[in-house]
């Protein structure tokens, strides 16, 4: 089980800045006490980002397992030795798994 609050997440409507589950419960709030455009545009983009983790996460676990399938059939048709696609494939799903671990502190 995950211990994030599970997506998908959303915007609030009304508040650019705070981030609700379709459950209503409350994620994250990126708002800011400035009215300065920058900084309000800034924090509307983090609200937005972290909307849309719970989708990127899953994005993310389901290219590990595409790239992972891809190294072993690249390196089958290769007998075993390793071509630029399994290079890159194998780099790829490390940085991914790497990000997953980050973003899910080692949970499966």
């Amino acid at each position: 089980m995950s211990a994030h609050t599970p997506g998908p997440w959303r915007l609030n409507a009304l508040s650019a800045h705070k981030v609700i589950a379709d459950s209503l419960e409350f994620v994250a709030d990126c708002g800011t006490s400035s009215t300065h455009p920058a900084v309000e545009n800034r924090c509307a983009a983090n609200a937005r980002l972290i909307a849309a983790a719970p989708d990127l996460l899953e994005a993310a676990r389901g290219a590990v397992v595409l790239l992972k399938k891809l190294q072993a059939e690249t390196n089958k048709l290769r007998n075993g030795s390793e071509c630029s696609i399994g290079h890159y494939s194998t780099y790829h799903a490390e940085t991914l798994t790497a990000a997953i671990a980050k973003s899910t502190a080692g949970e499966s």
